[in-house]
């Protein structure tokens, strides 16, 4: 999967450097009260995505000369990006995420509402990735030959509410590379962080 070997040579490329900016304890916590985690359940586990970024990048122009993006919204089960400009030694010992990838009209930034289209969209990420080497615990694909919703996108200031009412996901054990798929709803309610352009 190639955005997971992206994540990997990403995380093996890292080198300390200053974290820049930062927020109260106080503003974090007002922050996080009004968020919806998105949440995979796998039997009887649950597993949580409480971080969110995006990323947009110009991909030439429609027909019409408008421009095209191809966009990426980026769900981590800790605050990665803040966590890797610290240096990798800060990086949980497993940590899951998922990546959601769709072409757009606008930037996410300048969005208010949007809707991309089941089978317009594709997901891929993993569960329990090990921080060095191994095999993640699940590794995550959409599951293409299933109706997928449509991925819908709505903000409201700093706020974003991302749903996917119906999302069958492809679950592939890192172990013994046997799979299944599990049907969830996806629904994420908060701030969503641009990547920093050095990682885009």
């Amino acid at each position: 999967m190639k955005t997971i070997k992206l994540f990997m040579l990403l995380l093996c490329s890292i080198v300390s450097s200053v974290l820049l900016g930062s927020c109260s304890a106080d503003d974090e916590i007002r922050d996080k009260q009004d968020e919806v985690k998105a949440v995979l359940e796998v039997g009887r586990n649950s597993y949580s995505f409480g971080n969110a970024y995006w990323a947009c990048k110009k991909d030439g122009s429609r027909n019409d000369g408008d421009s095209l993006y191809d966009c990426e919204l980026e769900f981590f089960s800790f605050d990665y990006y803040r966590t890797i400009a610290t240096g990798k030694s800060h990086m949980p010992s497993k940590f899951s995420f998922m990546v959601i990838s769709f072409k757009s009209d606008v930037k996410l930034e300048d969005l208010s509402s949007m809707i991309v289209k089941g089978g317009e969209w594709s997901m891929q990420g993993a569960i329990n990735m090990p921080k060095g080497n191994g095999e993640s615990e699940y590794y995550l694909a959409e599951a293409g030959d299933k109706p997928n919703s449509d991925l819908m996108i709505e903000r409201h200031g700093d706020t974003f509410t991302i749903t996917i009412n119906r999302l069958f996901v492809d679950f592939e054990r890192g172990n013994d590379h046997s799979w299944f798929i599990i049907e969830n709803p996806f629904v994420f309610s908060g701030s969503v962080t641009k990547v920093p352009e050095r990682y885009q």
